[in-house]
């Protein structure tokens, strides 16, 4: 009995030292607004014709795809209202971001991928108090390892979850291109229907199966099979690089294929020969089958994204061009495909743009009043358009320029109307990071009865959370920090009738490490640290930050997610200091590796990376 009570005398000992080396700084911020981190990527141009827009909410994401630390990756999703308002956001952990945030209105969910990455790991379903309902992989089918891509998430009027999922195979691809590689891999696409209760795939099709059907002589740069963007030998390459699927009203499924220009119509008929059959092919590539009429200069579409079926008809697809010199478009198509004619009937690129071509990303979307929302994508200097069908902006939002970043402005990846706002069950809270404070930004989304919120904070290193007691702002610094140390903050809010809300979900942040740190890690003996690779998310090249304390063997390399070996960063003698290795992946597929660091006393270290191409 002596000993338990030495433990709790001990642990409220611990608990009061805690106490008194954090401390909260109130910032001026209002309870009952949502309100904003000082990093959030904020629209600074909004218009809108209250008398002609669609009603209700614009759900996208938008991303700072930067350099390192002194231009880090920075995530949102964000639902904006009619008046330009933020209703609510969420920011992807440090280092991330979140892609392909949308709302799915027939099954009143909302999904995101919860990873940061185009090839990713997991799906999530929220409700609309904001609460996951669901999680989704992609099944393993068979001797091949899959992995989700969330361009492409839909939920059909059956309930069914239709996911892509992308997956590699080493081919001898001099068979199809004189001088190619003999052990190409290749980055091929798998759609699949899944039965929304146990995850199980009940129709698949995989695009290395209908070789003869959609060729690798389809792609519209068949240089690419050969030679890299480097002038090397080509060692990898992705077979469609599908970005969207479609489920069509006669029960099969269109699928946007980037690397071939095309939309390819795939037959669902499971059980018959038939099944999986490529019925046609449209688009600019060198695999269209159709005739395009009408007189309007560049009719077709070239490395395209978002391709849907509409009420009447139509075909939408979003036109990115191929160039520079090219403007993305959003175009509507009537399809006979009984004569395999198209015919565009509509289409639409936003005037007086500085930057008008989106090299990925972006979506074209009819909304039930007949107008058009238009997220622009990737390195455009505007962000979401909606306008009517004769082509008036009736609500717009753009952002800053950033300098530095890919592409030069926020990333897009679509953008949604939808008439659902949740009301979020638990608070919400996230830090932003000082050299020894944090920045807490703390809301109830949809609530408007804040009286307070009640702060707690944990080093990660023991998660013993102690409590900071409650503030009358939604916004805080968090003082009393150390550099280099890992923390957990949750938060609990208390309405005005005295009713006290659950935890929040942990918001885990590491503080940065200044010089004066790093100068006292070099004195202890035998420690060496792996930092973070940046950029993360890269494309092509990303740089391996390595830390040794004193000189000795280092052996640096990068493996794939089946373990395979595709780098080696470093083999031999390091002095002891900060180096940095350049991973270059020009000629490798989109996905997850590895980056593996070990010292020859078989000290190991790994980080996670992720091409997007």
């Amino acid at each position: 009995m002596k000993r338990f009570g030495i433990v709790l005398i001990s642990s409220f000992l611990l608990a009061s030292v805690a106490m008194a080396q954090y401390s909260l700084t109130e910032i001026d911020s209002p309870l009952n607004e949502v309100a904003l981190p000082s990093d959030f990527i904020t629209p600074i141009d909004f218009t809108v014709d209250a008398d002609s827009v669609a009603p209700g909410y614009v759900y996208f994401d938008v991303q700072l795809l930067g350099f390192g630390p002194a231009l880090p990756v920075v995530g949102y999703t964000e639902i904006v209202d009619n008046e330009g308002n933020i209703r609510y956001f969420d920011r992807a952990t440090d280092g991330n971001y979140t892609h392909n945030f949308q709302p799915f209105d027939n099954a009143h969910l909302i999904g995101y991928d919860i990873n940061g990455a185009i090839i990713s790991t997991q799906y999530v379903l929220v409700d609309t108090n904001f609460v996951p309902v669901d999680t989704i992989s992609a099944p393993q089918i068979d001797d091949h390892y899959y992995r989700i891509d969330t361009h492409e998430f839909l939920i059909d009027d059956d309930g069914y979850y239709w996911i892509e999922a992308h997956y590699d195979s080493v081919m001898d691809m001099s068979q199809y291109f004189e001088g190619a590689s003999t052990e190409f891999d290749v980055g091929a696409d798998a759609i699949m229907k899944l039965d929304p209760v146990t995850h199980d795939a009940v129709w698949t099709w995989k695009s290395l199966d209908h070789l003869d059907e959609i060729p690798f002589t389809d792609s519209y740069d068949t240089t690419r099979w050969i030679t890299n963007m480097q002038g090397n030998p080509a060692t990898s390459g992705e077979h469609l690089h599908t970005n969207a699927i479609e489920v069509d009203t006669d029960g099969n499924i269109l699928i946007s294929n980037r690397f071939t220009s095309t939309v390819a119509k795939i037959r669902v008929d499971p059980g018959q020969p038939d099944d999986g059959d490529v019925m046609w092919k449209l688009g600019g590539g060198p695999g269209n089958q159709f005739t395009f009429l009408g007189t309007t200069p560049d009719s077709a579409f070239d490395a395209q994204h978002d391709v849907r079926r509409w009420p009447n008809g139509e075909i939408s697809v979003y036109d990115n061009g191929t160039g520079a010199s090219d403007s993305s478009l959003a175009k509507y198509f009537v399809v006979d495909e009984d004569n395999m004619t198209a015919e565009m009937v509509w289409h639409y690129h936003r005037p007086n743009m500085t930057q008008g071509y989106s090299f990925a990303t972006g979506s074209n979307r009819r909304l039930d009043n007949g107008n058009t929302i238009i997220c622009w994508g990737y390195g455009t200097d505007y962000a979401v358009t909606e306008v009517t069908p004769s082509g008036n902006i009736v609500w717009e939002i753009n952002f800053n320029q950033y300098p530095g970043y890919f592409g030069g402005y926020p990333t897009q990846y679509r953008a949604f109307r939808s008439t659902m706002l949740g009301t979020a069950y638990i608070p919400y809270v996230v830090a932003n990071r000082d050299t020894n404070r944090a920045e807490l930004t703390m809301n109830w989304f949809g609530h408007t009865d804040v009286d307070s919120f009640f702060v707690e904070v944990a080093n990660a290193t023991d998660e013993v959370f102690i409590p900071l007691g409650g503030v009358d702002s939604a916004k805080v610094w968090l003082n009393g920090l150390v550099e280099g140390e890992t923390y957990m903050v949750r938060i609990k809010a208390k309405t005005t009738e005295g009713a006290m809300s659950d935890y929040s979900r942990i918001w885990t942040f590491t503080m940065p490490v200044l010089n004066g740190v790093a100068e006292r890690i070099v004195s202890i003996p035998g420690t060496f640290k792996l930092g973070l690779a940046y950029p993360n998310p890269f494309n092509p090249s990303t740089i391996v930050p390595v830390h040794l304390s004193k000189t000795g063997r280092l052996e640096l390399r990068v493996f794939d997610v089946l373990g395979r070996q595709v780098a080696v960063l470093q083999n031999g003698t390091v002095s002891a200091g900060d180096h940095r290795y350049t991973f270059n992946a020009a000629n490798l597929s989109s996905g997850v590796y590895f980056v593996r660091a070990q010292l020859e006393n078989g000290t190991v270290q790994t980080r996670r990376i992720v091409l997007v191409r």
